[in-house]
């Protein structure tokens, strides 16, 4: 007798988010290395690179980028930075 092995496929919905999740990594690096580079970033730079305002404010509250003012964003700066600058 055959026994039967179970074994689910991903579901679409799951295949999409794991894209979305490694286009994001893409994002974040493109978001984090403008700021860096030119200090200080408005939302308009960051469109100009392909980061969405979502994806701004998400990287706000993840803490890897901090507001300055309305539409203007800066690289957070983490204890970790001040000791590698040390």
């Amino acid at each position: 007798m055959l026994q039967s092995v179970a074994f689910r496929l991903p579901h679409a919905h799951t295949l999409s988010a794991v894209k979305n999740r490694a286009a994001g990594g893409v994002v974040r690096a493109r978001a984090l290395s403008l700021v860096r580079a030119r200090n200080v970033a408005s939302t308009d730079d960051f469109a100009k690179v392909g980061v969405s305002r979502q994806s701004v404010s998400r990287l706000c509250k993840d803490g890897l980028i901090q507001r300055v003012r309305h539409g203007w964003y800066r690289a957070a700066h983490h204890a970790a930075d001040a000791r590698l600058n040390a």
